[in-house]
């Protein structure tokens, strides 16, 4: 139990949907078996500091390394997630400091989401942050010191994007890679 890292292992679970079984369709006397492919998925929740990023990129390594995923996959989806983990901690809390003057240790600490989904031959990486302002893919310049986050992940995946959270609070970050 010195390994912080194994605290995320019991977030990873495999799912199905919606569950385990074998559908039979009867089609005269013949009954054709289906079932329907597992997925994984596995989610950590961290603290928007800055080293909830590098604790991102030991997640998403670990846990791809366990799903058995290829080498340069893992080296891209690392570096998408520290892509959409810095910028979760740098707009929101740029945000959160724009409206909150005062902080009080009984104040619950911010917090994002990283969720990954491995199903079939594509790797879905999203990150969740409390900040609904969407992300926007700018054209920054070769001399520009910030900004190319979403320029890398846009880059790196074959599709990406983002989507409100349920409750309206904040946003999903997500890209997608093709492992086949």
């Amino acid at each position: 139990m010195s390994a912080p890292a194994l605290l995320v292992f019991p977030a990873v679970r495999p799912v199905t949907a919606p569950a385990d079984f074998v559908l039979i369709h009867l089609s005269g006397r013949e009954a054709r078996h289906m079932t329907q492919p597992t997925l994984l998925r596995s989610h950590v929740m961290l603290a928007e500091l800055p080293s909830g990023v590098g604790w991102a990129r030991r997640h998403v390594v670990d846990i791809l390394q366990q799903w058995a995923v290829p080498e340069d996959a893992i080296e891209t989806a690392r570096l998408i997630v520290s892509e959409l983990a810095t910028n979760a901690i740098r707009h929101t809390n740029r945000k959160a400091e724009e409206t909150t003057r005062h902080y009080s240790p009984s104040d619950a600490p911010r917090t994002f989401t990283v969720v990954l989904t491995l199903a079939g031959g594509s790797l879905e990486i999203s990150v969740w942050d409390q900040d609904p302002t969407p992300p926007t893919l700018m054209d920054v310049g070769t001399d520009a010191t910030s900004g190319r986050g979403i320029f890398i992940v846009a880059a790196l995946s074959s599709v990406w994007g983002y989507r409100p959270t349920p409750d309206a609070s904040g946003k999903v970050v997500w890209a997608n890679l093709l492992l086949r």
